[in-house]
């Protein structure tokens, strides 16, 4: 075993028992067997592989400050597109921006940083919650941003529903007595029905939208 090569594994065993999380970039297969002693996971990307990399995924910790989900996901776009291309001139650049902006706005995609998500859902069915209560067929769901650090406890009493309930509706949020600001929160528009005992068929609540 070469130098590099032992202080390299020597690395990735001390950040396994510091639980740190890891990625190898391995093109000699030299680590696959390492990755699976140490419970691992190995994801093969090629021609024939069914595992493939959205590059055009817009993650939601990427946006840099004051610029932009689309804007700051173009610019890493364009590093992308330099490193397979090459030399890019400035017809070709503006041309590729062009399509770029194009395809993320078939998708509903703009440079408003709301158009990532679907602000307002309609339900299609019911959606069964604690008790009796139930959202209705053709009620809607809004997804307000919080404002200031709040609790679901406050956003529940605000919308007259239970905590229960509002933690259902965002199983995402695991923590109840922290919202950060920024946080979207699903939220019905009208409030719940509590009188009908009939039993709903279950359906999905929405989420941000994917590319």
């Amino acid at each position: 075993m070469h130098g590099k090569s032992f202080f390299i594994k020597l690395q990735i065993m001390r950040n396994r028992l510091l639980n740190n999380e890891q990625y190898v970039i391995d093109i000699e297969r030299e680590y696959e067997k390492m990755a699976k002693y140490l419970d691992g996971s190995v994801i093969k990307i090629g021609p024939n592989s069914e595992t493939y990399i959205n590059i055009l995924d817009i993650r939601e910790d990427s946006c840099e400050d004051g610029v932009g989900y689309l804007a700051t996901k173009i610019n890493k776009l364009m590093g992308f597109f330099y490193l397979i291309f090459g030399e890019i001139d400035e017809e070709e650049k503006s041309i590729l921006e062009e399509k770029i902006i194009k395809c993320y706005k078939n998708k509903g995609i703009t440079f408003e940083d709301k158009s990532l998500f679907k602000n307002e859902t309609e339900i299609r069915g019911y959606l069964h919650l604690s008790g009796t209560a139930r959202l209705q067929k053709g009620q809607k769901l809004t997804l307000p941003t919080v404002k200031v650090e709040t609790t679901m406890s406050a956003i529940a009493q605000k919308y007259n529903m239970s905590l229960k309930d509002l933690m259902l509706l965002n199983p995402e949020i695991k923590d109840s007595s922290k919202v950060v600001k920024g946080q979207p929160v699903f939220v019905p528009i009208r409030p719940f029905d509590k009188t009908s005992t009939s039993q709903p068929n279950p359906t999905a609540v929405a989420t941000p939208k994917k590319t």
